[in-house]
């Protein structure tokens, strides 16, 4: 009886690992701000924009990343990233459009040259 229960749990375990590895359902994110700007936030914009939330909420002066931070965020949104230039009290947001997130780990690189701004996953 002992070892029915044990093959039992085993199965269930095994089973419950591998489904997590092939179907994940939450993204974690980490951010490189390759911007002069600091951003001060990232948040996920509904395609339609009627709906807004915070994802990381951290502070990212130039040249540093973020924490990384998980998410139940799996399809397609657009991004938007709240940033500061120095010298300024205003918060300026940027709008990346579409852009997919598969689930799993995301690294991701912000960057700005001539008013052109990329989001580049690795």
């Amino acid at each position: 009886m002992k070892q029915l229960f044990f093959l039992i749990t085993t199965f269930f375990l095994l089973t419950g690992c591998l489904s997590h590895w092939f179907v994940e359902s939450e993204v974690r994110l980490q951010v490189e701000n390759k911007t002069p700007y600091t951003i001060v936030g990232v948040s996920v914009v509904s395609l339609d924009s009627t709906m807004q939330k915070n994802w990381i909420k951290d502070t990212i002066p130039p040249g540093e990343r973020s924490s990384v931070v998980a998410g139940d965020w799996i399809g397609t949104f657009n991004l938007g990233v709240s940033y500061i230039k120095e010298g300024e009290n205003s918060v300026f947001v940027q709008i990346f459009e579409a852009e997919e997130l598969n689930g799993g780990s995301i690294f991701a690189q912000i960057s700005e040259k001539d008013g052109f701004w990329s989001f580049n996953q690795k």
